[in-house]
């Protein structure tokens, strides 16, 4: 076997397959279980009638950003049967939630979500910043800031269905008692938001339901018309997490919409989502279904999630898509952009997961929340990608820094494979030992177009491998074994949130971030020339060259990938260089004995 044609050839996958996750990876497609509606995603088409209700729903909503509508009070009164009168001077307050993982805030204005802070993660704008001690540093925030300037919050009764009453009940004030925070500790705790209208015959009550060590929230909305229930299709956006940062808009082309239905997930990216622009506006916009009937929906990015579980057979899950011009600063310049403003769309739903997509927190919740271990996608090599995650963070249990414990933990992996690789590289040095005795049967058989000379060729090839006891595929193992670890390490530190935000040492603050001075990929791409060097070689002058092209062109992949993939591969390098100075010597001083010893035989034959 051409060792270097399987290089090359190991080159074009891999940098194949790293085009493929970073730049082409498509959404989520599978097809849908026995018995469901179909589930394939197809692109977002708007019907007739979702584009009038899309353009209704866009300009109502873009109407009241231009200025605030004030608040409507509700006309609750003691003769109503379902609830309790309102004070005269009730007015727009908020109630914060405190429990040991985060802190939430409602308001009475539309009873919604106004922040949802995780008390375990700092805010991507402060980080880096080491004049900010780390208890001062601002929580990472699941609510937009957007929903500031749009005044649209998670919770909200849906705008996107032209419906003018909840319009309005998004605007009234709700009552919700006097206390002005719950602490949720040892046991669950619920804060119910009501409003009714008597003289209408309207009433309105969400429930949410806070459970200790959960990041789970129950969720219980009755709306009732004229005596008779309604739907009340609430929704979460206009993104996940308070971004304003550049890392954090690049986010933002990792924002879905998925859904599961009980067999397959079933994805839609937002940045795929095509906004024809609103007539006389410079809007676009786009409203859209995920097709399937899932048991649960979440709007998510590569972190954090917030998952709804509803009811497979009533529920059916929206998505709206606005895309506005603004203008912002670079570099002491005013720049055009467009700001993106995504929202889910649900109904029935009777708890929401706000979180991170951390393994353990979601294996927790597979109970409550079927397969959602999926929302972690890690890609092809998954399973290997999850392995490898339980052995770093196993020995980061006992050295607590992530760039170190994989340090450690490649040089156990080098060790475990160690047999493995030394005899696979064996086999591929006595290869290139046998290169010319190759050539010479090459050139005894040299007319490829006679298929007797090509059958004795290939018969003379594989007894000379017999005679030498050399496999010729015994070379590929090493490379083959490397792929599959490369590739399930870059899926681990690109979305596992284990990672997120861990330093190394001195310039590697963030692991799942390239290195920002390229040290790391430099003294990579000397440790592959220094490799390329030691590997014994007997090809033509044209194959070296490309042999040592190889290490440039590693250097250039690794430049832009996580820092903790590039130390990994840096110190697997390092390892291998010892390794290959052990099998140079080995098969050097073989080769001298076994010369001496045919020097001896043909001395005896003279003699």
């Amino acid at each position: 076997m051409d060792t270097k044609r399987l290089i090359l050839a190991f080159v074009l996958i891999m940098g194949f397959l790293w085009l493929y996750n970073t730049v082409i990876m498509p959404p989520v497609k599978k097809n849908a279980p026995v018995g469901t509606i179909e589930t394939v995603q197809k692109p977002p088409v708007n019907t007739p009638e979702e584009k009038q209700v899309d353009q209704k729903a866009i300009q109502n909503l873009f109407k009241s950003q231009a200025s605030e509508p004030e608040a409507v009070t509700d006309t609750l009164t003691p003769e109503s049967e379902t609830f309790e009168a309102v004070s005269a001077d009730h007015e727009t307050d908020q109630i914060v939630v405190d429990t040991p993982l985060y802190r939430a805030r409602f308001s009475n204005k539309g009873a919604g979500l106004v922040s949802f802070e995780l008390k375990g993660y700092t805010d991507d704008t402060s980080f880096g910043n080491h004049d900010i001690p780390k208890d001062q540093k601002p929580l990472l925030d699941l609510i937009h800031r957007s929903a500031d300037k749009n005044h649209l919050y998670p919770f909200f009764l849906s705008p996107f269905d032209g419906d003018d009453l909840f319009l309005e009940l998004n605007q009234v004030l709700y009552s919700f008692g006097e206390q002005e925070t719950i602490s949720v500790s040892d046991q669950e705790q619920r804060l119910s938001f009501r409003f009714a209208d008597p003289a209408r015959k309207l009433s309105i009550e969400k429930t949410f339901i806070f459970y200790p060590g959960s990041y789970e929230v129950g969720v219980e909305v009755k709306l009732t018309v004229n005596g008779q229930q309604r739907s009340a299709p609430l929704i979460f956006g206009p993104d996940i997490e308070n971004g304003v940062s550049e890392s954090d808009r690049g986010a933002q082309l990792k924002l879905k919409i998925s859904g599961h239905t009980g067999t397959d997930l079933v994805s839609q990216l937002i940045k795929d989502v095509k906004t024809p622009r609103q007539p006389d506006s410079q809007l676009e916009s786009a409203v859209g279904t995920l097709a399937g009937q899932f048991y649960w929906s979440a709007f998510h990015s590569t972190y954090f999630s917030a998952v709804f579980r509803t009811v497979p057979h009533l529920s059916q899950v929206r998505y709206a898509v606005i895309r506005q011009p603004v203008k912002r600063e670079k570099n002491g310049k005013s720049v055009d952009e467009m700001e993106q403003l995504a929202y889910i769309i649900v109904d029935h739903c009777s708890a929401v997961f706000f979180g991170p997509k951390d393994e353990k927190t979601i294996a927790n919740l597979e109970g409550q929340f079927p397969h959602l271990s999926e929302i972690i996608e890690y890609g092809w090599f998954g399973t290997i990608a999850k392995w490898m995650l339980k052995g770093i963070q196993l020995i980061h249990g006992i050295v607590p820094n992530y760039g170190w414990a994989i340090i450690l933990f490649t040089v156990l992996l080098k060790l475990v494979l160690f047999p493995l690789t030394y005899t696979s590289s064996v086999s591929m040095a006595k290869m290139q030992e046998l290169q010319p005795k190759i050539k010479a049967l090459k050139k005894k058989y040299k007319n490829v177009k006679d298929p007797e000379q090509r059958r004795n060729l290939n018969i003379e090839t594989m007894e000379l491998y017999k005679r030498e006891k050399v496999n010729p595929a015994g070379g590929c193992l090493p490379l083959l074994i490397q792929m599959p670890i490369l590739f399930g390490f870059f899926q681990l530190l690109s979305v596992s949130i284990s990672v997120r935000h861990e330093p190394w040492m001195l310039w590697i603050s963030d692991l799942s971030l390239k290195d920002p001075l390229y040290i790391l990929p430099i003294l990579f791409g000397i440790t592959q020339i220094v490799i390329t060097r030691m590997t014994p070689s007997s090809g033509d002058a044209m194959n070296k060259k490309i042999m040592y092209l190889m290490p440039v062109f590693f250097t250039f992949i690794v430049l832009n990938l996580p820092s903790g993939l590039t130390l990994y591969w840096f110190v697997s390098n390092l390892l291998q260089m010892g390794q290959q100075h052990i099998i140079n010597q080995k098969v050097h001083k073989a080769h001298k004995v076994e010369q001496q010893v045919r020097k001896k035989e043909k001395r005896k034959a003279v003699q």
